[in-house]
């Protein structure tokens, strides 16, 4: 958090002396995430200076139906607005359709257990009778990519490293060239959005951290059959792995958005997100939304 405090002082005579009363701002920053109707100029069409709250540094993370979603600071002059005011004057201007700050979402789970690696311990494919449907679908979920918005995947796990979704584009392009225009380098196996990831070099690897959610959630999906570890429940499905959340299982809504446009624009089939938000969001909603009309959606 940003504070900066601003004062004036009068010189009295020539021996300098400052008076005893300042005029004293607290000005506060905090990162916002809005949507606005797409522009040709966004960062700067954005972009606002209204004397006691700027919005100032704006990104665009996503593009979809005509809507761009972007992040920005907002600075804003704490003796006169809460941060709330400023974002409720905002949200009733032509400019922006939501606009909130950058909240944390937060992983379905933080404990779990690793060591469980044989299907006689995966009780819930007889809870939800995968075995029968396997019967009547002996390759579920064949075709189909599921991204995995998550804390990673280890894509070199034994398990899932031969159902990996695999951008062909950036496998058989240039190293160190966006062979594909998306905005991400050498996304060989996804793209890593997380907020604690501030190397763009390492946008193009969605390694699972030491948290190992995002591998343990890809694996209850599409682990490999026969090889000797557990099975997924689709298991000839492909995972594409996209990092949003950090290794304590927190995730910035900035990095879900930008998450989701990846996972939306690369063809994903399904799109699973396995965390939630204490509190509503509506630019996660308007953002589903759209998502939802071009993949199934589970959460």
């Amino acid at each position: 958090m940003l504070v900066i405090v601003s004062f004036i002082y009068c010189i009295a005579g020539m021996c300098g002396q400052a008076s005893a009363s300042a005029d004293i701002a607290i000005w506060r920053t905090t990162g916002v995430v809005f949507e606005a109707s797409q522009t040709e100029a966004p960062e700067a069409e954005y972009g606002l200076n209204d004397g006691d709250y700027q919005i100032e540094d704006v990104r665009v993370i996503a593009c979809m139906d005509g809507v761009d979603y972007c992040t920005a600071r907002l600075t804003y002059n704490t003796d006169k607005y809460t941060v709330q005011k400023v974002l409720d004057i905002l949200g009733r201007s032509a400019g922006y359709i939501h606009i909130e700050e950058d909240s944390t979402l937060y992983s379905d789970s933080l404990l779990f257990k690793k060591t469980d690696s044989y299907i006689t311990s995966q009780w819930y494919l007889d809870a939800i009778d995968a075995k029968e449907a396997w019967d009547a679908e002996p390759e579920p979920g064949k075709a189909a990519v599921v991204a995995v918005i998550d804390t990673g995947v280890d894509y070199t796990h034994r398990d899932l490293k031969d159902n990996i979704w695999i951008n062909d584009a950036e496998a058989y392009g240039i190293p160190g060239i966006d062979d594909d225009n998306n905005g991400v380098v050498d996304d060989i196996y996804g793209a890593n959005f997380a907020a604690d990831n501030t190397d763009p070099d390492k946008m193009g690897d969605p390694m699972d951290t030491e948290d190992g959610h995002g591998t343990h959630v890809a694996g209850i999906i599409a682990m490999g059959k026969d090889n000797g570890g557990g099975c997924g429940i689709a298991y000839s499905s492909k995972i594409m792995p996209v990092k949003a959340g950090n290794a304590n299982g927190k995730f910035k809504l900035s990095s879900v958005i930008a998450a989701l446009d990846y996972a939306v624009n690369m063809g994903a089939d399904v799109i699973n997100m396995s965390f939630g938000t204490y509190t509503e969001s509506s630019v996660l909603k308007s953002m589903l939304e759209h998502a939802g009309r071009k993949c199934v959606l589970v959460a």
